[in-house]
Formats: C-alpha cells, structure tokens, sequence
C-alpha cells in the first residue's frame, strides 16, 4: 500500500487499502477495517489518471461499488451514520448508471442500497 502511495500507482494503493479493509472487517476488526477502505476511496478519487493498466471504467466501478458496500456496512457497524449518509449518494450515483450500461451486478448494488438505507433508518 505505502509503495503505491510513494510511487503515485493509486490503483495499486487503492487495491492493497481495500483486500486490507476488507480482511480486517472479516477479523472484527471494523473500525481499522473502516480506516482501510476510507483510505481506499480516497486513492481511487487520487487515480483520475486511470493507472489502473488494462482496467476498463465498468471494472472500476463494480472495484468502487464493492468497497463502498464494505465500507458502508462497517460505518453501520461502528455507528458512523453521519459519514454513512455522505456516503450514500456516491454509492446511488454509482448503482445507478445509465440504463445503457446497466448490468445484473448494478442491481446486486441497487439492492444493497436499499438494504443499506433501512439498516441506517432503523438505527437512527
């Protein structure tokens, strides 16, 4: 991860933040888990260039909307609902292209959303 942050390979940093994040979460540990994939997000907003070698927009997306639905579960999980409800609309514009480009793994994502929205209403 530190490679790929001192070397500008945001896709790399952004790909070792995530796996990190994401095993974290597996081990209970959701705090740090949530650290990880904040990180993550935040290297893939750094990688506007597209280092991400043979990688097309669509990969990118489903990479994006796969960590935001682990990310989104572990605000829930630590009870991080503000940052949780800034999160949501990225998440939504991302579930949600363009019927053209709309595929079934969107609608994984669509439902997530909703799932994700009740969990944050029932516990507010």
């Amino acid at each position: 991860r530190d490679l790929g942050a001192a070397h500008g390979f945001f896709a790399l940093e952004f790909r070792a933040s995530a796996a990190l994040g994401q095993m974290a979460i597996e081990e209970g540990l959701h705090q740090e888990g949530a650290d990880l994939l904040r990180h993550a997000l935040a290297a893939l907003l750094k990688d506007e260039a597209g280092d991400a070698g043979s990688e097309n927009d669509a990969d990118r997306d489903f990479r994006e909307l796969n960590v935001l639905a682990h990310f989104a579960d572990a605000l829930l999980t630590i009870n991080a609902f503000d940052e949780l409800e800034d999160l949501l609309p990225r998440f939504r514009e991302k579930a949600n292209p363009n019927p053209v480009e709309q595929t079934t793994g969107h609608l994984h994502f669509q439902l997530t959303l909703h799932y994700l929205g009740a969990r944050l209403h029932e516990a507010r």
